[in-house]
């Protein structure tokens, strides 16, 4: 961002004496982890986002994101994030586990999906049970079993 030395900050979008400066940006694996609804125009739609990293098995927010898009896009990614969001965890969407997506990707011949066996799921999981337990210092030890409640995983099964 770029501004007048003179100028004050102002809230919303910065117009004037503020400038964006828009550069090369790198690029980054990101996970949209929240959608939140806009105001005014766009208050029926997605358009305020989180986007996390991973960190060490722990998937951290990093930026936020309100603007940019087009309104095109926003319809494009609404409609995405209304067909591939659990109803469990947020009831107001509809739930469709990514069936539609997960096709599409595989006719689209860029991207090999792999289908794990009963067995290596299991292997995976037992092995994730470590990571939970070395993340427990970090995001606590009742966010890790309140998921494992809501998802009706139990590790002492496996």
């Amino acid at each position: 961002m770029l501004k007048r030395r003179s100028s004050t900050y102002g809230v919303g979008r910065r117009r004037g004496d503020w400038w964006k400066w828009k550069v090369d940006p790198p690029s980054v694996d990101a996970v949209l982890m929240y959608a939140q609804p806009g105001s005014g125009r766009r208050a029926g739609l997605y358009t305020d986002y989180t986007f996390g990293v991973w960190d060490n098995g722990a998937l951290v927010p990093f930026a936020k994101a309100y603007s940019g898009l087009t309104d095109q896009e926003i319809r494009r990614l609404y409609r995405a994030i209304v067909e591939t969001v659990q109803e469990r965890l947020i009831p107001s969407l509809k739930k469709n586990h990514g069936d539609d997506s997960i096709e599409a990707v595989k006719k689209s011949g860029k991207t090999q999906i792999i289908t794990l066996t009963a067995e290596e799921k299991a292997a995976w999981k037992k092995a994730l049970v470590g990571v939970h337990r070395d993340q427990e210092g970090r995001i606590g030890k009742d966010l890790i079993q309140s998921i494992y409640k809501e998802t009706g995983f139990d590790p002492n099964k496996l």
